[in-house]
């Protein structure tokens, strides 16, 4: 699709949003999904500003639709604000040594109050920023907005109006008993009460207001602050989790602080807003007609976002599963770039609906492995096709084994000693954290390992030397030093992570230990029986059979005993004796090597970790940036803090030197 198609499917979308976000109060999509379409517009439309039309929805402000009733005009153009995402782009915004209100960005429906004589006149909504729907009638309904105020001169007052979460998630549980309408959100809740043919439903539904900003005819105040100290002191209510910044660093640190507590607020915010606080520089900076110049909203990462799906490639498991992988324009989401993303299974893309070319919606939260929520079909390609099953191998050439049932269609390469992309994955899984622990060797270093004949196998590397590692391109001596003395550090570990190294379907790290702590030992495990194996509560028989299978090929048993005749490992029955055996420890703060190990390796050496600290704990173990909770229980039961070369344990101390 060409920039100028692309530039007028979207252009399309955004009106076709905007109405039903703005005028029916039905929005179809996020506020996240919509802000990406818009932010793909703003960015072509600079890339190919000749190709811009007149009349793009990024001209406008709010609803530019014009099939509302009772339309009046503003006295003042009531503007949008700019967004910013990333602290980059803030810090095109802020300047050091200037003077900034930083205030929540609310997640409500924007109100100009009109007071002539001390009397509320007028309440209209935002619009299209000239142009607004009068809801006098509902807006004096809501607690928060006086209808009389000691100020007798004119004064237009700008606020949000807002549905708490709590009388939001009441209201929809009533709708839904009753059978009454469903609100997507709290912002459209109150969107839609505001804008009621029945004022009586503002009552019913409470509504609130936060006041953000005042215009006098007086011109008393010389700064922003100044007139929100006026607004509360006439009876608005004005959110007190505000701040003063003068630097970009002390904008960030307040933006995250809010970022970090906005779930424990009680209503509905999506970021913080950065104004000037000197009226007469924020008169020089004036506007652009959309928005002014001398304020900007820094968005929270939105968890989901808008971009198209470029590609989508098959990849093969270490088991021999396909997985389609949808290669993606990169599109920032959930605090990272995305460029690809995991499809699941073909089956889930043909009930989605997804293809090759698709605007699609994208989601990730936090550290969660982003996916594919929906495509949206009105900006879809004429020429698309549905995604097909396949009948080879992507990596081998081999038929594939497909096995069809009402969720899944699961397609298997059955050529599991010659497919390389199995092989690789089954050696990638070896070296892992969870199993041999061998750092130094990741996924690239194992496909030239596997492509110059030097493993084929994961216990392979216990064969290599420091030359055949310097010998692959890429490597140089030191690194070929250490990942030997990682590989021989391997070479003494837990039983629990050579049985998940051997890569047994159906066998991850839970299972692993439930079988280590069974039978103690390689030898035991490979003699293991179905029947013995489900009497361990939390192995089925699924698992048990995999297991089972695995056990009664001669190669693998091979694989098996080659390693017993390399590795020193401990046992459960082992730890039970070890040097901290009785000792109860509590970590807190981050480690080097993250606490995850710290933990491990006591427990390795006898001792129980607790989440928490109490009057049994031995002592807490203290990294970088404890947690303040720990240290001041700790403090209060008398409870030994310490560092954790301080550990009386060499073993430990000596495997973290």
């Amino acid at each position: 699709m060409n920039a100028q198609t692309r530039m007028k499917k979207l252009s399309k979308s955004i009106r076709y949003h905007n109405k039903k976000y703005y005028v029916d109060n039905a929005p179809e999509i996020t506020d996240e999904e919509y802000n990406s379409l818009y932010q793909e517009l703003l960015s072509l439309e600079k890339e190919y500003p000749d190709l811009a039309e007149s009349d793009s929805p990024t001209m406008t402000v709010g609803d530019d639709t014009k099939v509302k009733k009772d339309r009046v005009k503003h006295y003042h153009p009531m503007l949008s604000l700019s967004n910013c995402f990333t602290e980059q782009e803030l810090s095109k915004f802020i300047r050091n040594g200037v003077t900034y209100s930083a205030e929540l960005k609310f997640d409500g429906l924007a109100l100009g109050l009109y007071y002539s004589n001390g009397v509320l006149t007028k309440a209209v909504t935002r619009g299209d920023g000239i142009m607004g729907e009068d809801v006098t009638r509902q807006a004096s309904l809501i607690e928060d907005i006086p209808k009389e105020i000691d100020y007798k001169k004119q004064l237009v007052v700008r606020g949000e109006v807002y549905m708490s979460k709590d009388v939001f998630s009441a209201y929809n549980d009533k709708a839904n008993k009753s059978g009454g309408k469903v609100f997507v959100d709290a912002r459209n809740a109150a969107a839609g009460t505001l804008r009621a043919y029945k004022p009586s439903m503002v009552d019913d539904r409470k509504l609130n207001m936060f006041a953000y900003s005042s215009l006098t005819t007086e011109g008393s105040a010389s700064t922003h602050l100044e007139n929100l100290e006026l607004l509360s002191k006439l009876g608005f209510h004005v959110c007190e989790l505000g701040a003063t910044v003068k630097s970009l660093e002390a904008a960030t640190s307040f933006y995250k602080k809010i970022l970090n507590t906005r779930d424990k607020l009680p209503f509905g915010i999506d970021g913080v807003v950065y104004k000037v606080n000197d009226l007469d520089v924020q008169a020089n900076m004036g506007d652009t007609g959309k928005y002014p110049r001398w304020a900007t909203a820094y968005k929270f990462p939105a968890e989901e976002a808008t971009t198209v799906l470029e590609s989508i490639d098959f990849q093969v498991g270490r088991f021999g599963s396909i997985t389609p992988v949808g290669r993606l324009k990169p599109v920032f989401v959930g605090g990272a770039t995305v460029s690809s993303v995991t499809l699941h299974n073909i089956a889930d893309l043909r009930k989605k609906d997804i293809r090759v070319g698709d605007t699609i919606v994208v989601k990730r939260s936090g550290d969660v492995i982003p996916h594919v929520v929906k495509p949206i079909l009105d900006l879809r390609p004429s020429n698309s096709e549905p995604v097909e099953v396949l009948d080879l191998c992507p990596c081998c050439g081999s038929k594939l084994y497909i096995h069809t049932n009402n969720t899944t269609i699961d397609m298997v390469c059955e050529n599991h000693g010659g497919c390389e992309d199995q092989i690789i994955g089954q050696i990638t899984n070896f070296v892992s954290r969870d199993a041999m622990d061998i750092d130094g060797i990741g996924k690239e270093l194992i496909v030239k390992l596997y492509k110059a004949g030097l493993i084929n196998r994961g216990y392979d590397i216990y064969s290599l030397k420091a030359e055949d590692l310097m010998a692959i391109d890429g490597v140089e001596k030191l690194s070929s030093v250490n990942i030997t003395m990682s590989i021989l550090r391997s070479m003494t570990t837990e039983l629990h992570r050579v049985i998940y190294a051997l890569g047994i379907p159906n066998t991850g790290r839970r299972v692993s230990k439930l079988l280590a702590n069974k039978y103690m030992s390689l030898d035991r495990f490979c003699n293991a029986t179905v029947d013995d194996m489900m009497t361990i509560d939390g192995i089925g028989r699924i698992k048990a059979e995999s297991v089972f299978e695995f056990l009664s090929d001669q190669d693998n048993l091979g694989i098996i005993e080659g390693l017993d005749g390399i590795l020193s490992y401990t046992t459960p029955e082992s730890v039970k004796d070890g040097p901290l055996r009785d000792k109860r420890y509590a970590v807190t703060g981050t480690f080097q090597y993250g606490r995850s190990k710290i933990k491990e390796h006591l427990e390795l050496l006898g001792a129980k970790v607790s989440s928490g600290v109490s009057s049994k704990t031995t002592a807490v173990i203290a990294g970088d940036k404890p947690g303040t909770s720990k240290i001041k229980k700790a403090g209060d039961l008398g409870v030994p803090v310490v560092k954790l070369s301080s550990v009386l344990s060499a073993d430990l101390v000596d495997k973290f030197s």
